[in-house]
């Protein structure tokens, strides 16, 4: 069973996710302590370490001794202020996704690819159809060799085809997600793309994780390549709860429970994928 992702606070900034091992190894190194308030993907606002896992609340506090390279104890004036500064700051971060509704902390890699290849289908041939109608506007002739070009056979012209496609839908999946965190593909397939405060990243974050995602997940869209990414990305997803690029940008995926409508959203949008492609595929060949 995949561990529960947790998140921590760190000054005001929140980090993560982690598993509950690297919480206990921050707090061995003295990085949090058992005051921090952590929040993981199942609860509706942070708690302090010691509350979420009483095993904290029973460790003997650190040795009285003074690191010469740590500041000195603040006096209570300071902590109370940095107390009602955290209070109001857990406030404005608490999660606003329904803990019932999108509570799923399994990996489910095949829900998440499934939900990425009809964005990257949908919103790449949408970038396509907006960039030849610009094309046509300016020039008809240059919108018409565009579209010769799309529509070649050869595998050199497929794979350019390819690329058009997944380089077309990053800005557009970046507009879908960093504004509602979701898209068509993630609604169908359940998931959500939101900060570790639950809440929508952002439209420059979101587009900065797509690239990351076609570079580290989808290998540039070149079929060899992406065969290793992807297989890499697998891995770290099963071993850690989280991808890579997830990880460096502090970007959590929120996910529906796998129940009956879960079940059934996922295979129409399986359908309608396989659908779709036979469309493409069909309106190449004429």
């Amino acid at each position: 069973m995949t561990e529960v992702q947790w998140f921590y606070m760190l000054g005001s900034q929140s980090r993560g996710p982690v598993t509950e091992a690297q919480l206990v190894e921050l707090l061995s190194k003295d990085d949090i302590t058992r005051e921090t308030l952590v929040w993981r993907n199942d609860e509706q606002g942070w708690k302090p370490i010691s509350e979420q896992l009483p095993v904290f609340s029973t460790l003997p506090p650190p040795l009285p001794l003074q690191d010469p390279k740590r500041p000195s104890i603040p006096s209570p004036a300071l902590i109370g202020a940095a107390d009602s500064s955290l209070r109001l700051d857990r406030d404005r971060r608490a999660p606003r996704t329904s803990p019932s509704t999108w509570s799923d902390g399994s990996a489910h890699p095949w829900r998440r690819y499934f939900a990425r290849m009809l964005d990257e289908l949908v919103h790449g041939t949408l970038a396509i159809l907006v960039v030849s109608i610009a094309l046509y506007a300016v020039d008809p002739a240059v919108q018409s060799a565009f579209a010769a070009s799309m529509g070649s056979h050869g595998s050199g012209f497929r794979l350019l085809g390819g690329l058009a496609v997944i380089l077309g839908a990053i800005p557009v999946n970046a507009l879908f997600i960093g504004f509602t965190g979701g898209s068509l593909g993630k609604w169908l397939f359940g998931v959500r793309v939101l900060g570790a405060d639950a809440r929508p990243v952002g439209y420059w974050l979101a587009l900065k994780r797509e690239i990351l995602v076609w570079v580290r997940g989808l290998g540039l869209g070149i079929p060899i390549v992406s065969l290793f990414t992807l297989a890499s990305a697998l891995t770290r997803l099963e071993r850690y709860g989280s991808t890579s690029w997830d990880a460096d940008l502090s970007t959590a995926l929120f996910q529906r429970p796998q129940g009956l409508v879960q079940r059934a959203l996922s295979i129409f949008g399986f359908v309608l994928f396989l659908l779709l492609c036979g469309a493409l595929s069909g309106m190449s060949a004429s």
